[in-house]
């Protein structure tokens, strides 16, 4: 019998997953209480509130008039947001309290005081950011458009012209509204209307009943755009629900940045995005086309994958933007009765509505017509960002660098000219057309290019090569750790080696704490063969978390395992559990398991549940089923099951299925369904179709979201194409977009190519248009290069640079070759060389060796020497060992 007359003891309700907080702090608080009553059930709890309420001395808080609910009650144990009502807290750890002290003596235990406390701290926690019904446009960088006179009395912002992609953009709003956290990426060039976008998403009402979320009281966070990605980290965890994260040219936060910081960015983002207890939230960002093509392209065979959590976090969350308004949209401008829409309509070359109105025009023609010196300046300001240095350049950094792009006469003229470069910047930052300036300036005498530039620079330089004075500029001004870090790296990356040794050991000098261990690294590959030390001690001492992986790793080896232990709980302390999983390793294995085990609890409290399922795998491993099974249990009290899941993988490898089956449905129960879909693929994989449906099923009813989709795939395996449609369907109608792609593939395969073209824009609509690029080459395997080539040209419109690599060999194949090397500098300026490279690669095998080794260069140039070594070997291979090696002399 449980108590209270129960029969069976209930399932207990989970932990709620909360960031670090006051309300973290007040959920473990009843959590805890919750489970010293030995979890009790919802009725128990609610009948004993009742019976408190009934007796005499109870206090106020327990007024059968204000007793809570079932529900109410489920929230305030299990649920993650923070109970409106005081008094149904106090009254559910009341009773739960109720055996342990007594009905007379609950009223005044300390623990209800305590509880007490820590709901009114929870309460007076403000959220991050401010209400998006106080944040101006300026605040979120929308640009505020001022073209000519007379336009004082207007409002701040002109009339939006809805679009197509609007509806995407919408369609995320809608979620964020229904409960479910929502991810959305605009993706254009500069100037294009992404960030209005975004901001008319803030503040769009689908029916006259809703409110906007401006109107229903979200916050937006950051506050003010942009924000340094430190603080972004730092606050990251604390975001809660009924907020909108504002992410503006996203690249500040994933690709600027040193590659461990923008993953912890992109991991945060996900942890958010998945946790039901943090949301809802809405996740809006903006992004220029070729850094997308960068942010999510897929390694090459042997190539280190830099942004895999980048990618999950952004693949198919892509929504397009055309760069150019239609005609109808132009026609829709003019009726808006807005002088600025109405100019901006009818002078606007091509469209180019949006860049009209932010004054892209007058900033192309100032730049193109600027004095020399003045022009220096803007290549200054291009080539240190294009080659990684932040937003904000100093007055002496520009100046310096300037001065490598004059000639020897040009020289001379500013020798004459001591105020030449007061002059230059007095002239970059006149307002023009559009109340827009070639530089910015802030109180702190730095200076911004303006974002169109930006991005005009970084595609048409890119192949430009810096002089020896950029570089010696560079290491002489730049002071900040992660600019000298990331210009060290595009140093190293174009072999200049002392160059980026020298930036590497300033950012090193000035706190950056990755920059030790990248000096070592590329000593390494450069030939040096004995480590430095001291580097991976300097990293250390920065808190970088593999040199303390390594000095752990050490001190262990040495005999010094305190010292070990001490390094590797402090790190794991601080979210970084790399060097604790390797000392729990090393212990395992020396036999040492009793301490092993210590350690991956202690890791456990450390909120690090992961290292105590790496130590169920070692026991498993070795053959000790039963122990592996206890820590995997205790597991579930420190995090979700993944040790359960893993612990049933390895036993569906062994053989075991029945161990596997249970251990996944306990994992289910835990209220992770994943076990099963991943038992289910496993039998699948085995040839046991009918059971790895049975197993998709229970996965399916315990909630797992791509089900549908997965069931699917096995029907179309075994050959049921029109049962893999229906499922593919339903698995769209339940949000599951990816689904559209398996579709579009059925119907090319039954040769209904319309069908195939329709449900692939469609999935472009959705945010993958890598489905017309898949189309593309099942045609072109086919040998329908005028087909596949029409689907290539469409995944480029929307947004899939990649298939610029295969249109550009198509066109090669067909005989065009201008058009073939047009294409591939077009994918080149979004930064990917992989179409020279093709092409290069192409031309020398029919016999063009100058015009391979003329495209080779370029992607080396550009930072890409692979492609000349590769040049090299198929000549040497072909007997020409003359030229074989001899050109490549970056």
């Amino acid at each position: 019998m449980g108590s209270d007359g129960g029969t069976l003891r209930p399932r207990p309700l989970p932990r709620p997953e909360l960031p670090p907080g006051p309300l973290r702090d007040l959920k473990d608080a009843v959590y805890e209480l919750y489970l010293a009553a030995s979890p009790l059930s919802l009725d128990v709890i609610h009948a004993r509130i009742h019976a408190l309420a009934d007796a005499s001395d109870v206090r106020p808080e327990a007024d059968p008039t204000s007793t809570p609910k079932r529900d109410v009650i489920r929230d305030v144990i299990s649920g993650g947001t923070l109970p409106p009502n005081v008094r149904h807290v106090v009254a559910v750890v009341a009773a739960l309290l109720h055996h342990e002290a007594g009905p007379a003596v609950v009223q005044g235990h300390p623990e209800i005081e305590r509880v007490r406390k820590l709901w009114r701290h929870a309460a007076a926690q403000r959220p991050l950011g401010r209400l998006i019904s106080e944040v101006s446009p300026g605040d979120l960088e929308v640009h505020v458009a001022g073209l000519g006179q007379g336009h004082d009395t207007l409002p701040e912002l002109p009339p939006y012209v809805v679009r197509p992609h609007d509806r995407l953009v919408r369609h995320a709003v809608e979620q964020a509204m229904a409960g479910r956290s929502a991810i959305a990426i605009l993706v254009s060039d500069s100037t294009s209307g992404k960030t209005r976008a975004c901001y008319e998403a803030l503040h769009w009402t689908p029916d006259s009943r809703t409110k906007s979320l401006a109107g229903s009281g979200w916050h937006v966070w950051p506050a003010i755009s942009p924000a340094d990605v430190q603080a972004v980290i730092r606050d990251l965890p604390h975001v809660g629900p009924r907020t909108v994260v504002w992410l503006n040219e996203i690249q500040r936060y994933l690709h600027e940045p040193e590659s461990q910081l923008a993953r912890q960015v992109a991991d945060g983002l996900r942890e958010l995005l998945a946790a039901r207890a943090r949301g809802p939230v809405l996740v809006l960002g903006t992004l220029w086309p070729d850094l997308w093509s960068q942010l999510t392209r897929r390694p090459q065979s042997r190539e280190e994958d830099t942004f895999a959590s980048i990618r999950l976090l952004l693949d198919g969350r892509c929504i397009p933007l055309p760069d150019t308004f239609t005609d109808e949209e132009r026609e829709a401008a003019r009726n808006t009765g807005d002088p600025r829409l109405i100019e901006a309509a009818d002078r606007a070359e091509d469209g180019a509505v949006t860049q009209y109105l932010a004054g892209v025009p007058d900033l192309l023609q100032r730049y193109e017509l600027a004095r020399p010196a003045v022009k220096a300046v803007i290549h200054a300001a291009m080539d240190a960002r294009r080659l990684g240095h932040s937003e904000w350049l100093t007055a002496s950094l520009l100046r310096d660098i300037a001065l490598s792009y004059l000639d020897r006469r040009e020289l001379r003229k500013v020798e004459r000219t001591p105020d030449w470069f007061a002059e230059a910047i007095s002239e970059l930052t006149r307002l023009g057309d559009a109340d827009t300036s070639v530089l910015t300036a802030d109180a702190r005498s730095r200076y911004r290019l303006e974002g169109y530039l930006d991005q005009h620079g970084g595609r048409n330089r890119m192949s430009v090569v810096p002089s020896e004075g950029f570089w010696d500029g560079c290491i002489e001004h730049c002071d900040q750790p992660d600019d000298l870090a990331s210009l060290a790296k595009s140093a190293q990356w174009r072999h200049r080696l002392k160059i980026a040794a020298a930036l590497y050991s300033k950012a090193s000098r000035v706190g950056h704490p990755y920059a030790p261990v990248m000096l070592a690294e590329m000593r390494s590959e450069s030939g040096h063969s004995v480590v430095d030390e001291k580097l991976y001690r300097d990293a250390a001492d920065a808190g970088h978390p593999y040199a303390l992986l390594f000095l752990a790793e050490m001190k262990e080896r040495a005999g010094d395992h305190d010292g070990a232990e001490r390094i590797a709980l402090n790190a794991a302390r601080n979210g970084r559990p790399a060097a604790l999983a390797r000392l729990v390793e090393l212990r395992e294995r020396a036999g040492d398991r009793e301490d092993a085990e210590r350690l991956a609890h202690e890791a456990a409290d450390a909120r690090q549940p992961t290292l105590l399922g790496n130590l169920v795998m070692m026991r498993e491993r070795a053959g000790d089923h039963e122990d592996a099974e206890r820590l995997a249990q205790q597991s579930l009290r420190s995090g979700p099951p993944t040790a359960l899941t893993n612990l049933a993988r390895m036993r569906e490898r062994a053989g075991d299925r029945q161990a596997a089956e249970r251990l996944a449905g306990q994992a289910a129960r835990a209220g992770h369904p994943d076990a099963l879909a991943m038992l289910a693929e496993m039998r699948a994989e085995a040839g046991d179709r009918q059971d790895a449906q049975r197993l998709t099923e229970s996965a399916a009813r315990a909630g797992h979201p791509d089900t549908l989709a997965t069931l699917g795939m096995m029907r179309e395996q075994a050959g049921d194409d029109q049962g893999a449609e229906e499922l593919y369907r339903k698995a769209i109608e339940a949000g599951h977009l990816d689904a559209f792609t398996n579709l579009a593939i059925i119907r090319e395969r039954s040769g209904d190519r319309q069908a195939a073209e329709d449900l692939a824009l469609r999935a472009a609509q959705a945010g993958h248009p890598d489905t017309l690029a898949r189309l593309g080459m099942m045609r072109e395997q086919a040998g329908d290069d005028q087909g596949a080539e029409e689907l290539y040209r469409k995944a480029i419109n929307a947004g899939h640079l990649d298939a610029l690599n295969n249109l550009a060999i198509i066109r090669e194949r067909a005989g065009d070759r201008e058009d073939a090397e047009r294409l591939a500098q077009q994918s080149l300026r979004n930064g990917s060389p992989t179409a020279l490279a093709r092409l290069a690669r192409t031309r020398e095998r029919a016999g063009d060796h100058r015009g391979a080794e003329r495209l080779a260069e370029q992607a080396a140039q550009a930072g890409h020497p692979d492609t000349l070594a590769t040049l090299a070997m198929m000549r040497e291979q072909t007997g020409d060992h003359a030229s074989g090696w001899c050109r490549i002399t970056l």
